[in-house]
Parts: structure tokens; C-alpha cells; sequence
């Protein structure tokens, strides 16, 4: 079964602003460029500028959130490039987020809105946590018998029943 996962309005505003932010920087860069003269550090500053911009949105689209399957005992979260698989059995507990169990969360090495809410993440409540969402509604909190500590946002939350044990796909 899938599920869908769309943007908030805020991850919506966060990408656009982005990609127009970086579409002005790399206008800048490219009209340095041709007006460089063959100034080597202008061509080197300019030219890193613009594969930095690339790299970045290529990078950040790679790891965005596309939504979610279960298939074959398994909760798959799909990205642009990409799959997270979670065995549903090794699944020790799962559970809707609420609206104080994110408070004072902190990015470890994550992505805060731009083409989602992904990477590591801390706060008091869960500890450190994986965040695979795409908005800040629908949270659901997943852990692993390991210890893995996961955290989507599908939009449809009978997801969470579909991923307890004996009712899977």
C-alpha cells in the first residue's frame, strides 16, 4: 500500500525561496563570469559558487521524501534517489508525534525545509532520531528493537495501524 507524503506550506515557501535565492546568486556568478577577462580567481570564486548552488539543490532533491510503501513485511520510504527499508516485525514501537514532543529539536546534521524535514535530529523527548518527513503535521515516531529511532509523516495516518504487528502488507 502507499501513502503520500506532500509539503507543508512552510517547506513549500522554504524550497521556493531557496531556488530563487540560488537562481540570483548563480546570475550573478555567470554574469562574473563573462565579464571575468580571464581574471583566474574571479573564474575559480565564480565557478565554485555556482557548483556549490548545484551540488547543494542535486543533493538536497536526491534525499527528499517522495512518500511511503508497505510491501512485503516492510515499511519503505522512498526518496527522490533511494530507499530507507524498516522491517515491520523489528518494529518495537510506533505512535502519533504530539505537539509538544518536538519541542526544542534540535538539527544535527539534517535538512530543515528545503525539499522537506530530513537528517539527524535531537531533542529531550526521543533523544537522537532520524526525521524522514516531509511536514510538520502527521508525525508518527517509529522505533526498532535495535534502538533506530525514525520519525515520517505520512499523509494518511492510518499508516500507523497498517504498521503494527500482524497488520501488514
Amino acid at each position: 500500500m502507499e501513502y503520500k507524503a506532500s509539503f507543508d506550506t512552510l517547506t513549500k515557501v522554504i524550497t521556493a525561496g531557496v531556488i530563487i535565492l540560488f537562481i540570483v546568486i548563480g546570475m550573478r556568478s555567470v554574469k562574473a563570469l563573462l565579464n571575468a577577462q580571464g581574471d583566474i580567481v574571479i573564474l575559480l570564486i565564480h565557478w565554485g559558487i555556482l557548483l556549490f548552488l548545484v551540488g547543494t539543490l542535486t543533493v538536497c532533491y536526491a534525499l527528499s521524501i517522495r512518500g511511503y510503501v508497505i510491501e512485503n513485511n516492510e515499511l519503505v520510504i522512498k526518496r527522490q534517489f533511494g530507499e530507507r527499508r524498516i522491517s515491520i516485525p523489528v518494529i518495537s514501537e510506533i505512535r502519533l508525534v504530539g505537539e509538544g514532543d518536538m519541542t526544542g529539536t534540535i538539527r544535527t546534521f539534517g535538512n530543515g525545509g528545503f525539499f522537506g524535514y530530513y537528517g539527524k535530529y535531537y531533542n529531550k523527548t526521543f533523544g537522537s532520531m532520524t526525521l524522514y518527513t516531509t511536514q510538520k503535521a502527521n508525525r508518527v515516531f517509529i522505533r526498532t528493537k535495535k534502538g533506530d529511532k525514525v520519525i515520517i509523516s505520512p499523509d494518511d495516518l492510518s499508516m500507523v495501524d497498517a504498521l503494527k504487528p500482524g497488520k501488514s502488507m
